[in-house]
């Protein structure tokens, strides 16, 4: 089953700040750490302000 969820960058950041290893694994393919972080850099520079991710759930 794939769960759609759209974010608000700060709710991104905010997850990966907390370490939600979920989160980050659906945004970067990563645990979190530097490079998840950057990620949300990279998509400030984008100026985007939503995001859409899929996240697959067993079920």
């Amino acid at each position: 089953m794939t769960i759609t969820e759209l974010l608000t960058l700060s709710e991104i950041a905010g997850g990966l700040r907390h370490d939600d290893p979920e989160l980050a694994r659906a945004l970067t393919g990563r645990a979190p750490g530097r490079r998840a972080a950057r990620w949300v850099d990279r998509l400030r520079r984008r100026r985007l302000t939503t995001v859409v991710i899929r996240r697959s759930r067993p079920g």
